[in-house]
């Protein structure tokens, strides 16, 4: 936090702009006090720098060391208990978490405002989030168990994931429309309800992922953070997933999204439907709760073992069916008929090529971080056994990010096959 230059220097200009010689302030949460030292470097006469964990310790150590300790005092306390020490005309705090509630601040806040003297304000004065539906083309966190690893469906684990909010950081390309407020906290006033309807019409083609979420703080007139998708900040962005679904220019996503709670984490959900050309093609209800109990049949089987892949049909003949579709074109077939020849490997049974014929298929949908374990297994051990299995590892590697495990077996590819058909090189 400490290393975001978004962050510190929007904090130390709002400072300031608002610190008027001799005021008093609350640094609310102040962790290792930079904050309240930045206000007594802008003038600030007393500032009381409250923070409930044992980082207070070395916020007084740092206050000593900066020669401030004759005007910041740390307090070492809970503000949601803590009676007000003095009237303050000014309250800092980074009470933002990803999606503001993240750090469970608003109660702490509730108990800060009570300190603040007629006409004091707050940094900042005003926070709003915003949501904007995001494509992605491979999120591994929710994308990893779209399909086996290994021969093994985690499709119910898949399920459990799309509950959840995660972090992510998108580019602005990534928007699939133009935002929409979700809700505006005005400090020191009470957090607003946090639901709303939400309509979102396309204005670009893509693989639907879910909601981008970010906040916007006004800190000081003129004076703002912002962590939306194209900004680099330790906060990132969060995503709330959605089904994903290819959407088209024109479509309309409706949604409401709803605070359920925040115990011990903000739990979002989310529901709504996709229309096209007037025509509801999706309706989707997402909620972080604790799944129900599987009924009386138990939980679903697996989606995998197609019909013809059903048990007893050979891990050659899924093979060869799905060589024959994806010479016929139907990619997305084959890739089906490639996932259930390997769940119908017997055991001790190797198969490198049908590995790979996975691999391929992952890797020419676009799914890079997906192509790169079977690819894996195809070598098995043997990184220049297939050459085509490893000069497709190496670019899935690349577009997936992992640039350490790309530039190494591009070092073994380019030492036994020369240099990388696909340009890669180790510079």
């Amino acid at each position: 936090m400490i290393a975001d230059g978004q962050r510190v220097t929007a904090y130390e200009r709002a400072l300031r702009q608002l610190v008027r010689p001799g005021m008093t302030v609350l640094d609310a949460g102040a962790g290792t006090g930079l904050l309240a030292m930045l206000a007594a470097r802008s003038g600030a006469g007393r500032v009381f720098a409250v923070e409930s964990m044992p980082i207070a310790s070395l916020a007084r150590e740092l206050v000593r060391h900066n020669q401030l300790d004759g005007i910041v005092e740390v307090i070492e306390d809970d503000l949601r208990t803590l009676a007000p020490r003095a009237p303050v005309d000014l309250i800092v705090s980074d009470c933002l978490g990803r999606f503001l509630l993240d750090d469970q601040m608003t109660d702490a806040m509730r108990g800060a405002f009570a300190w603040l003297a007629p006409g004091g304000v707050v940094i900042p004065n005003e926070v709003t989030l915003m949501l904007a539906p995001v494509a992605v083309g491979h999120f591994g966190v929710l994308d990893g168990f779209e399909y086996p690893t290994l021969g093994i469906d985690l499709a119910p684990a898949r399920t459990a994931a799309e509950q959840v909010v995660w972090s992510g950081l998108f580019l602005r390309e990534s928007l699939m429309a133009e935002a929409c407020e979700l809700a505006t906290w005005r400090l020191p006033g009470a957090l607003p309800a946090l639901e709303a309807e939400l309509a979102f019409e396309i204005r670009r083609v893509g693989r639907l992922r879910g909601l981008a979420g970010w906040f916007r703080a006004t800190l000081a007139p003129g004076v703002a953070l912002d962590t939306a998708p194209g900004i680099e900040t330790h906060w990132q962005q969060v995503l709330l997933p959605l089904p994903a679904r290819e959407l088209e220019v024109g479509d309309r996503l409706e949604v409401r999204v709803w605070l359920e709670g925040t115990d011990p984490e903000p739990r979002w959900g989310r529901e709504g439907r996709i229309v096209r050309a007037g025509a509801i093609i999706e309706r989707f209800r997402l909620a972080e709760v604790e799944p129900e109990p599987g009924g009386s049949d138990g939980p679903p089987r697996s989606r995998w073992r197609t019909a013809e892949g059903a048990a007893g049909t050979s891990s050659e003949a899924l093979g060869a069916l799905g060589a024959e579709v994806w010479g016929a074109g139907d990619r997305a077939r084959a890739r089906e008929l490639f996932e259930d020849a390997v769940m119908a490997l017997r055991p001790g049974e190797g198969r490198p090529e049908l590995w790979e014929n996975l691999g391929i298929a992952r890797h020419q949908s676009g799914d890079w971080t997906g192509a790169i374990i079977p690819l894996m297994r195809a070598l098995d051990g043997a990184p220049t056994s297939r050459e085509q299995s490893l000069r497709l590892l190496v670019d899935a590697c690349m577009r997936a990010d992992r640039q350490i495990d790309g530039a190494r077996y591009l070092t073994i590819y380019e030492a036994t096959f020369g240099p990388h058909p696909a340009g890669w090189a180790r510079s």
